[in-house]
């Protein structure tokens, strides 16, 4: 049975991790770090399971496309941490974050879906994998081999929830007003708590 590693980005404000094809690595079963090009991606396990995807009906925020349903997953690996700019940089040689000022170690943003997959496929290359993704100027398409990928939406979420059914896994949100949240300053980098005057 295969198993996945993922490295993720959050494609809303485009942070980066990322997901490959593990096998032997699985036998480990606990955090490893990909060290290509001096990148020190650090990767957890996360267990096979189900979960229900999907917002409640009267969460706060609630998209309309959210319905509940259960998803079944197998086990894969995923990054512990969104890829910072001084990764996207090793491995890439450019830091396009609107942020840079916030320094090396600050998420990685401004990143398109593709250019997600085209750092997936690089850093694939340089750990000597098989790149994941086909990419025809502002498409890419899975080829399914053993490189790094992009999670699934429903493997991000499963991960992000912590086995949890509440809004965010430390629990629903008491919002205050739209900046100020002190349930979010807890987990979150967000307008209310960033410093970055809009």
């Amino acid at each position: 049975m295969r198993k996945y590693c993922a490295i993720s980005f959050s494609l809303k404000v485009t942070i980066l991790t990322i997901i490959g094809t593990c096998t032997s690595l699985w036998s480990i079963a606990q955090e490893y770090v990909e060290k290509a090009e001096g990148s020190n991606i650090s990767m957890v396990p996360i267990p096979a399971g189900s979960f229900i995807m999907g917002s409640n009906f009267n969460e706060k925020g609630r998209m309309t496309d959210e319905h509940q349903h259960k998803v079944k997953l197998s086990a894969f690996f995923i990054g512990k941490y969104e890829i910072t700019q001084a990764q996207y940089q090793a491995i890439t040689g450019t830091n396009p974050s609107i942020f840079s000022i916030c320094g090396a170690n600050c998420p990685v943003t401004n990143v398109s879906w593709v250019e997600a997959a085209k750092f997936c496929n690089l850093i694939s290359e340089k750990a000597g994998l098989v790149p994941y993704y086909t990419i025809d100027g502002n498409k890419a398409t899975s080829n399914n081999t053993n490189g790094y990928r992009l999670p699934t939406e429903a493997e991000w979420e499963y991960s992000a929830r912590a086995n949890t059914t509440t809004m965010n896994y430390n629990g629903d949100l008491n919002e205050i007003s739209d900046n100020n949240c002190a349930d979010l300053d807890k987990i979150a980098i967000y307008t209310g708590n960033s410093c970055v005057n809009w």
